[in-house]
């Protein structure tokens, strides 16, 4: 049938079986009381049927099976059937993208019997294996088709053989019929228009067994009518339609406690969106998430004003806040406030213990706060740090011009220090401020050992704490270190989150 209008879809990884189930793959969950004989016919009642077929039918793929057999399938597995569209996008993609291509194979036509076992209308034949015949014999063992009718992914039989059930609802449930569902890929007695990989048949959920309840009554997920609730170990799937318990229908998920429930709905008391569209308990993400921060579990990243600690955790950034207790110090040169030698008083305020990080820069100019032309890129130039990937994001952000600084500042909610901040914190020990030459105190610097600088008298450069000769931080443009945080009070004082540090070559 296929859609008249294609449009776009979007898919998250999943895998898919290589091969259709087989008669004897079905067998076993039959005889483990999982597919439920009310769901399918055997060879006994239909020789067209291949479940109990004995070995000559055990490699041929499950047939007479209605959507409900289907479901129990895979849910006895651990897994569900495919919506048509992931079938669609799995039956033409080669593992490194989608190749929409007409057919599974590609965009030649079908060989009757060589690519598919289907009816090849212009010859009023069916196949029989490899061979054409004028009746119709029925399934044929699976793979036999095979290279030439795999999909670029080894897919077998993704064309021809039998249809295969997929999650996608194509009309409702109503009062007197059942659910109808869509079904890929052609059959045996199907033409060949079927085998496109965007075609598609529908066929009631209640296929093989005529299932047609009164209007007030349901099917209670095993084939038997029922006015009220589902049978045992049976539940709502989310659309009205019962299914085996722990599971949901296509476009729901659990909320947690058992309940199948739409996106968008909330999830059960004490549990909470994990990420991937389950619910888990409260204080906790689901594989591959984690808590952003601010109790949101996310696939990577933090929230704004967090960033990741040494425990691998997104923790809120005044943590890592030094505290300026108000104070005076006598500054040591001119400034377009103060002269050298004049004493300075300053309220308390507060800073981060480091530079701001290319990977906290990002975050701003992810969300178009931070403008792309006041700082430069990897792009740019070989000395920036910006967009270089790997451990770089754990390095300063540079090549930024005040304007850049401003910007960061403004959108984290704080503000750059002054000149006479700066001073007094980098020699301020908390109880009071030292006065000395250095940050680290009155010592000469060491190079590559207590600073990154170039050492005139060796004309050396540092990489890390190694000294080199070859340069590798770009000196002859002005280079400008943010430092951040967010304003809050802390005992009465507002904390001065920002400052910023200007190196010139």
């Amino acid at each position: 049938m296929g859609h008249p209008e294609k449009e776009s879809a979007i898919l998250t990884a999943f895998r898919l079986g290589k091969t259709p189930v087989t008669a004897a793959q079905f067998d076993k969950c039959a005889s483990a009381g999982r597919c439920h004989s009310a769901n399918y016919n055997t060879a006994a009642s239909d020789a067209i049927c291949n479940a109990g077929g004995g070995d000559a039918k055990a490699a041929h793929p499950m047939n007479c099976v209605n959507w409900q057999g289907a479901r129990e399938y895979c849910q006895w597995i651990g897994g569900r059937l495919p919506t048509s569209d992931e079938w669609e996008y799995a039956s033409t993609h080669d593992g490194t993208q989608h190749l929409n291509t007409t057919y599974p194979w590609g965009d030649e036509a079908p060989v009757h019997c060589v690519t598919a076992n289907y009816f090849d209308a212009p010859s009023d034949s069916y196949c029989t294996g490899r061979t054409e015949t004028a009746a119709m014999s029925g399934t044929s063992m699976v793979g036999i088709y095979s290279p030439a009718g795999d999909s670029p992914l080894g897919l077998v039989d993704m064309g021809g053989n039998v249809f295969e059930w997929t999650s996608a609802l194509y009309y409702a449930a109503g009062a007197n019929h059942p659910a109808y569902y869509i079904v890929k890929g052609g059959s045996y007695s199907g033409t060949g228009e079927y085998l496109r990989a965007d075609s598609e048949g529908v066929y009631s959920s209640s296929y093989l067994l005529d299932i047609e309840c009164p209007a007030d009554e349901h099917d209670d997920g095993t084939g038997a009518c029922t006015a009220s609730g589902c049978a045992a170990n049976y539940h709502d799937g989310g659309n009205g339609e019962c299914i085996i318990a722990g599971a949901c229908f296509g476009g729901f998920h659990d909320d947690g406690a058992g309940r199948c429930i739409a996106e968008g709905e909330p999830c059960a008391v004490n549990y909470h969106p994990g990420g991937g569209g389950l619910c888990v308990a409260a204080g906790t993400c689901a594989e591959g998430y984690h808590d952003n921060g601010i109790g949101e579990c996310v696939p990577e990243g933090c929230a704004p004003f967090y960033q990741v600690n040494d425990k691998n955790e997104c923790t809120h950034i005044s943590e890592l806040f030094v505290d300026i207790p108000v104070g005076s110090f006598v500054i040591s040169h001119n400034t377009s406030s103060y002269s050298c030698g004049e004493t300075v008083t300053l309220n308390a305020f507060s800073m981060m213990k480091t530079p701001v990080t290319v990977e906290q820069f990002a975050k701003c100019a992810a969300v178009g706060a931070c403008l792309p032309e006041h700082y430069y890129t990897f792009m740019d130039d070989f000395y920036c740090n910006y967009n270089r990937g790997g451990d770089w994001t754990h390095h300063p952000m540079n090549c930024l011009s005040w304007q850049g600084a401003q910007e960061y500042c403004q959108w984290m909610g704080g503000r750059l220090p002054t000149e006479e901040e700066w001073e007094y914190a980098a020699t301020h020990d908390g109880t009071q401020h030292l006065n000395t030459m250095y940050p680290w105190g009155d010592e000469a610097p060491v190079h590559c050992v207590t600073a990154t600088y170039r050492d005139s008298a060796s004309a050396t450069y540092c990489s890390g704490n190694e000294a080199v000769s070859e340069k590798k931080r770009h000196l002859g443009r002005r280079h400008l270190f943010p430092r951040g945080g967010q304003p809050a009070w802390v005992g009465g004082h507002e904390r001065q989150c920002y400052r910023m540090d200007i190196v010139v070559g």
